[in-house]
């Protein structure tokens, strides 16, 4: 499915302005949807228009739930950064 510029733009704003509104600065939101999934966007995009880093997990990790778990409890980098979910 095709959208459009315009249309992918308003959605990123919604998502940082109402789902992400709240989120600290330099939050960590871990990507657990495959590209291909709509998810993808606002687990992917809306970081980085907010300036935040964005966490790609193996697709390895995200396919099990135990490693899933574990990953969320030891994120990288900052063991004090929020993470969003």
């Amino acid at each position: 499915m095709q959208i459009t510029h315009h249309s992918l733009s308003n959605y990123l704003a919604w998502v940082n302005g109402t789902l992400l509104a709240d989120a600290p600065a330099n939050a960590l939101l871990p990507a657990t949807t495959a590209l291909t999934f709509d998810a993808a966007l606002k687990q992917l995009l809306a970081p980085l228009l907010r300036g935040d880093p964005v966490w790609l997990l193996p697709d390895a990790t995200t396919r099990q739930p135990d490693a899933l778990l574990e990953a969320l409890r030891n994120p990288p980098g900052d063991p004090t950064r929020p993470l969003i979910f």
